[in-house]
């Protein structure tokens, strides 16, 4: 059973033979299938929350895992003198 539902929205899936969806459900970190508002609400039991997006847009989870390396190893030249008086 999904631990969350998220429906009456627009779900982008990344998945070409089903672009597009009004509806998931969700366990843990897992998608449970997506589909039709009737079809996902329909896994749902009185644990499952459901949100109701309004029509708003949903995308797949976006991790980003980078930093600024040039900007980085500049800081790296700098002395960290805080609460020094003087020179």
């Amino acid at each position: 059973m999904p631990a969350l539902i998220l429906y009456n929205g627009k779900i982008l899936t990344q998945d070409p033979a089903l672009p597009q969806a009004s509806a998931i459900a969700i366990r843990g970190n897992r998608i449970l299938a997506v589909g039709t508002d009737q079809d996902i609400l329909a896994l749902a039991n009185r644990n499952t929350r459901q949100i109701d997006l309004d029509g708003r847009l949903a995308l797949p989870g976006f991790t980003d895992a980078h930093f600024h390396y040039y900007k980085w190893a500049i800081g790296r030249q700098e002395l960290p003198l805080p609460g020094i008086p003087s020179r």
